[in-house]
């Protein structure tokens, strides 16, 4: 890079358990030790980023934790497979050839791994961190009276995970996924806020509902006696909504035309769809928004969050990670 004065790629390629992801973090290891802050350091430069480049490129590898928690899960082929394409930008500045800041680039995040998965594999790692993590953890919302069906249903056919379950590698990386959200400048308040969404996303899973018929035909509402009903409150208490929003997005649909108003009541087939429609809408949401708060945490002089410019005075390095 530094000979030809050209911006420079590395592909990360292979098959399915063929060790990408664990390359790939080799690889931006030794490009941030070998080829940035250590080599900064031989000449006593800082760097220009975060109080000097040991702050940008310690944010930089507490990304990598993150994104695996978020958007890796266990496969019959790879305990830890990428559910999503990665591609990391390394700027570096031409006057230190420090790092002064990077950027990553996410694409095709598996959305249906959120509500299911093959049985054998699991779902997003970090379902399973939080079911591994302290009892204390859940004290974010009363479940007391909360039927929880023994294994959550989003995580039950693969990984058979229930409330303080999980296996002692799952809360070790909880332990490690929480401290990366502290190394890149998260807050407890935005941490919290994080695994709250997912508690929602996993109870919102248990409720399935009754059947009742109207007119002839079998429909499919919220158990409004039953555990079910606490339920839904705790996911409204967790997603800060309102109950009703929640039961009338699961039990009808509306549908407008020419003026005209029609609501449409669900079956129990068009509730489930429903129900984890808004689950992987919510969880998509979610990874969007740390996306570009990883981004914003990392990103230096050396261009925008979706490093689409890289500035005057930078070269890049980029490492390209498939999905896989």
């Amino acid at each position: 890079m530094w000979g030809e004065r050209k911006d420079q790629t590395v592909l990360v390629s292979g098959e399915s358990g063929a060790g990408k992801t664990e390359t790939t973090k080799i690889v931006i290891r030794y490009l941030t030790g070998e080829g940035g802050v250590d080599a900064a350091a031989d000449r006593g430069d800082k760097g220009t980023a975060g109080g000097g480049g040991r702050g940008v490129v310690d944010r930089i590898l507490s990304t990598g934790p993150i994104f695996e928690a978020f958007g890796n899960a266990s496969t019959v082929r790879n305990d830890n497979s990428s559910r999503f394409g990665k591609f990391v930008h390394l700027n570096y500045s031409v006057n230190t050839r420090s790092i002064v800041g990077g950027s990553v680039k996410v694409f095709l995040l598996e959305k249906v791994r959120v509500t299911g998965c093959e049985v054998g594999e699991r779902g997003y790692h970090a379902f399973y961190y939080l079911l591994s993590s302290p009892r204390s953890t859940f004290t974010w919302c009363d479940t007391k009276g909360v039927e929880l069906q023994g294994w959550f249903g989003y995580t039950g056919r693969g990984g058979k995970t229930k409330l303080g379950g999980g296996t002692e590698g799952d809360r070790r990386e909880w332990e490690k996924v929480n401290d990366a959200m502290r190394k890149v400048g998260w807050g407890e308040e935005r941490i919290e806020g994080i695994w709250r969404t997912l508690e929602g996303i996993l109870m919102l899973g248990q409720i399935t509902g009754s059947g009742y018929e109207v007119d002839g035909e079998l429909k499919q509402r919220v158990d409004q006696s039953g555990p079910e009903r606490r339920m839904v409150r705790q996911v409204a208490e967790l997603w800060s909504i309102k109950e009703d929003d929640i039961t009338n997005m699961l039990e009808r649909r509306v549908m407008i035309t020419r003026g005209e108003r029609m609501e449409i009541r669900h079956d129990k087939e068009k509730m489930g769809w429903c129900r984890d429609a808004i689950a992987r809408g919510v969880y998509v949401r979610m990874w969007e928004w740390m996306v570009g708060e990883l981004n914003n945490a990392i990103t230096g002089p050396g261009g925008g969050g979706d490093g689409a410019d890289k500035g005057a005075g930078v070269m890049r390095i980029g490492v390209l990670d498939i999905f896989g």
